[in-house]
C-alpha cells in the first residue's frame, strides 16, 4: 500500500525550503501530497494565485500530488474542509511534515481547546496523525524566508529553483 507524506503550505512562493521538505518526504520512501493552503486568497501577503502556485511546484516535481485548500474564519472548518481535501485513503497512511515557525504562532480556540502559542500543527498532532518536524535552517544550513523573497525576488533568488525563477520573472512581467 502506498503512503503519503503532507506539507501544507501557502507557498509565496515555492522555494528551496520547501523543495527540500518535498525531497525529504521522497527519501523516506513516501509519495508527496502537497496541500496549497490560502488559495482562496490573493493579496499582499499571497499575491500568486493557487494557479500560479501550483505551477511552480508542478515545474519541480511532475508527480507529486497537489492539492488546493482555501482558508475559512474557523480553524474548525479548514480543518474539517482539509481532510475532507485530502481524503481518508491518503489520511490513514500519512504523515504531516511540518515546519513549526515562531512568526506562525497565535492563540485560537478549537474544538473546545485553547491553544496558546501553536500552530495548525497542534491540530494535527491532536488529531492523532503522525508529524514528522523539518526545519529550513537544518535543510539548508541557511534561514529561507518567503517573505524576503517576495519583497525582493532577483536579491534572493538563490533560494529557489531556476524553473520556478522563471515562472516569476514571467509574473513579475505580467505574462501567464
Amino acid at each position: 500500500m502506498k503512503k503519503f507524506g503532507i506539507l501544507l503550505g501557502r507557498f509565496q512562493p515555492f522555494h528551496l525550503g520547501h523543495e527540500l521538505i518535498i525531497r525529504e518526504i521522497i527519501a523516506d520512501g513516501l509519495h508527496p501530497v502537497i496541500i496549497i493552503g490560502s488559495s482562496n486568497k490573493n493579496d499582499a501577503r499571497n499575491p500568486y494565485n493557487a494557479s500560479d502556485r501550483f505551477r511552480m511546484i508542478r515545474s519541480v516535481f511532475q508527480d507529486a500530488t497537489i492539492l488546493l485548500c482555501p482558508d475559512y474564519d474557523s480553524w474548525y472548518a479548514w480543518w474539517n474542509n482539509t481532510c475532507a481535501i485530502i481524503g481518508q485513503g491518503i489520511l490513514q497512511d500519512a504523515v504531516f511534515y511540518v515546519n513549526r515557525k515562531e512568526q506562525d504562532l497565535c492563540n485560537f480556540k478549537f474544538s473546545d481547546k485553547e491553544y496558546v502559542d501553536s500552530t495548525y500543527i497542534d491540530i494535527i498532532q491532536d488529531s492523532g496523525y503522525a508529524i514528522k518536524t523539518v526545519t529550513y535552517p537544518r535543510l539548508l544550513g541557511i534561514n529561507v524566508n518567503a517573505t524576503d523573497i517576495r519583497v525582493d525576488i532577483n536579491a534572493h533568488k538563490h533560494y529557489i529553483d531556476g524553473r520556478v525563477y522563471r515562472i516569476l520573472q514571467n509574473l513579475t512581467k505580467g505574462e501567464k
